[in-house]
């Protein structure tokens, strides 16, 4: 995922979107 064109809402969201990326690795392992 190129972040380029929207560098302002990788700041503003990186960490809502590492969030949501833990929270889906975790549902995948808890599933698996």
């Amino acid at each position: 995922m190129k972040a380029t064109k929207h560098s302002y809402i990788s700041k503003a969201g990186a960490d809502h979107i590492s969030a949501i990326c833990e929270a889906f690795i975790k549902e995948e392992v808890m599933v698996k």
